[in-house]
């Protein structure tokens, strides 16, 4: 399963590739790994539904990638129009930059084309890796903990969330 490194060294890679491109095309063996984050009600809670392929497509193709980020284990890509693509690779996806006339992996199940002519590619051997497409990547991420790489966190946050504590580190975490 790639870890916080691993997404982070991907994004880092990507981003300077890919920011400021366009989306030409989209496509996707299966719908799978989709969500849509629906709008919230009073109380908060916002339920994530199927989203198809033509809907992933009507919504992706003629927008510009403006940012790449991470969130945890998340990548998120801002696309212009206020519309977040969330990531996550769950323990075998990957997000591959290549050419169109590069061999495509065995586990391809999603292309994004760019404008550029270079392809993002969705590889994911065991098709457990989700794509939530949200207008507010806080509320479909909300369940996170601290970022552990954002500037104000420190080890003395850590130690307090800790502190008084019985449970194992990681449910702690």
């Amino acid at each position: 399963m790639p870890e916080l490194p691993e997404v982070e060294t991907t994004r880092r890679d990507l981003a300077p590739r890919i920011i400021g491109r366009a989306i030409t095309a989209v496509w996707m063996a299966d719908p799978g790994p989709l969500r849509h984050v629906v709008p919230l009600d009073t109380a908060g809670r916002g339920p994530q539904v199927p989203l198809s392929i033509e809907q992933l497509r009507a919504a992706l193709v003629g927008r510009r990638i403006e940012g790449l980020d991470r969130r945890g284990k998340y990548l998120i890509l801002a696309l212009s129009g206020g519309l977040f693509l969330i990531l996550h690779r769950r323990m075998t996806g990957n997000l591959v930059l290549a050419r169109p006339q590069d061999p495509s992996g065995r586990h391809l199940r999603a292309v994004i084309a760019l404008d550029n002519d270079l392809e993002l590619r969705w590889e994911d051997q065991r098709r457990l890796g989700t794509w939530t497409l949200c207008t507010d990547p806080a509320v479909a991420l909300r369940g996170l903990g601290p970022e552990p790489l954002a500037p104000g966190w420190s080890v003395a946050e850590l130690a307090a969330a800790l502190r008084g504590r019985r449970a194992p580190v990681k449910a702690v975490l």
